[in-house]
């Protein structure tokens, strides 16, 4: 999309950490699905809606939640954006 910008987001160390400490957390670390994650960012929430249904159409999310709608139901803090969770499989 013109006007857009891709980049990528890595969990940092301590944000990890705190996830896993939480009293309601049942997993393990090779069970967070957040650690690193591709940010676009475009002008609009048209083209957010746009790229999202995009990328849902060529990737495997991920069961139940794999599309977080935070600009049709922002968080508490305000904050507002859309999260895609897909499976990623390495083979190694």
């Amino acid at each position: 999309m013109p006007g857009s910008v891709s980049t990528y987001r890595l969990k940092r160390m301590i944000s990890i950490v705190r996830k896993l400490q939480r009293s309601n957390a049942h997993f393990k670390l090779g069970e967070l699905d957040d650690i690193g994650g591709c940010r676009l960012i475009v002008e609009t929430n048209d083209q957010v809606g746009e790229a999202a249904n995009w990328l849902a159409a060529r990737l495997p999310l991920k069961n139940g939640s794999g599309d977080k709608d935070y600009i049709a139901r922002p968080q508490n803090s305000g904050y507002r954006s859309r999260h895609l969770t897909v499976f990623i499989y390495l083979m190694g």
